[in-house]
């Protein structure tokens, strides 16, 4: 196996540990969305005062075609939404949404930085360095 896709699964194998992330038994379609894919005009009230029309709403073609494997349960007071994605928009839209999921998600690996360095042993890999804080 390519030494990039190993780490990549142990830090998938590793994740889901967390807490607010459960991999799910019957995979979903993914509930992210291609942002690069949203107008403005999607999202906010647009046109003139008089003319104001309303917001159209994400459109079909913006919304990931993935299957979700990872069911996420953000914080109380966050920008993320709970749902199911793939692993992309759980790291993106997900564990990493805002300050403050980034910043839970980072006290939880510096709490957990021995099961990191197991699932690595288990898999023939380096752990690298033990990095804490805002790195």
């Amino acid at each position: 196996m390519n030494t990039r896709l190993a780490y990549l699964r142990a830090r998938q194998e590793f994740y889901e540990h967390m807490p607010r992330v459960k991999k799910v038994r019957v995979p979903a379609m993914c509930e992210g969305i291609k942002w690069s894919n949203v107008a403005v005009k999607h999202i906010f009230q647009h046109g003139p005062r008089e003319n104001r029309k309303a917001a159209e709403g994400i459109p079909e073609k913006s919304k990931c075609k993935r299957m979700g494997y990872w069911h996420f349960k953000p914080l109380k007071n966050s920008y993320a939404r709970e749902g199911t994605y793939c692993w992309t928009h759980l790291v993106y839209q997900g564990i990493h949404a805002d300050m403050g999921e980034e910043k839970a998600t980072r006290r939880w690996r510096d709490e957990h930085w021995d099961l990191w360095v197991e699932i690595c042993n288990r898999r023939g890999l380096d752990p690298g360095p033990r990095v804490e804080g805002d790195n």
